[in-house]
């Protein structure tokens, strides 16, 4: 049996430092409990435990606008009750990180295309070269990963790279970079 509830995450760790302030979390208990945590925050006054919703009464959450973050919450807990239903019995045999991968999923389907793609995604160039490198490991391109590894690695070639791989980028920009850049290698190629 897997149960899913809306809850303010009042343990000492969770709580914010800076604001006082507990973040609201959507706790799944299947064998053993975990919590995916949203981006709201409330005090232990600012929360109904019952209805699973901010109080609108409450001093804390007079800047918030209550009635658009309650009806947010209640759809993802909708949206992970209705995964768990759509699951049936086959979820007994799912482990419980995959079950929170799936509804983390879910959420994200959410989203329309359009909008995803105007969403920024930062990543480090560093991370991104990472990434090239290990593609390219994969495909077996072995003098490339030792070429690539090895300049930046390099202290004199590091020296000038350095403000470069501390840049943040779009993911999306990097793929279209990539993807124009692996089009012209097959142009040249044939």
């Amino acid at each position: 049996m897997v149960n899913v509830r809306l809850i303010l995450d009042t343990r000492k760790s969770s709580k914010s430092s800076n604001s006082e302030l507990f973040p609201i979390a959507l706790r799944i208990y299947h064998v053993k409990p975990r919590m995916i945590r949203l981006p709201y925050h409330t005090s232990k006054i600012g929360w109904n435990e019952k209805e699973q919703s901010l109080k609108k009464s409450a001093a804390i959450n007079k800047t918030l606008d209550c009635d658009n973050i309650n009806r947010i919450l209640y759809n993802k807990l909708h949206d992970a009750r209705s995964l768990i239903h759509e699951l049936g019995d086959g979820i007994q045999h799912m482990d419980i990180d995959i079950l929170i991968n799936e509804i983390k999923t879910r959420w994200q389907d959410k989203i329309s295309p359009q909008l995803k793609s105007k969403m920024p995604n930062g990543l480090m160039l560093s991370d991104w070269g990472k990434v090239i490198i290990e593609r390219k490991r994969k495909l077996n391109k072995q003098g490339f990963v030792r070429f690539i590894s090895g300049n930046m690695e390099a202290p004199y070639f590091s020296n000038i790279l350095v403000p470069f791989l501390t840049l943040k980028l779009c993911v999306w920009i990097l793929f279209r970079f990539y993807s124009v850049r692996e089009e012209k290698r097959k142009i040249k190629s044939k």
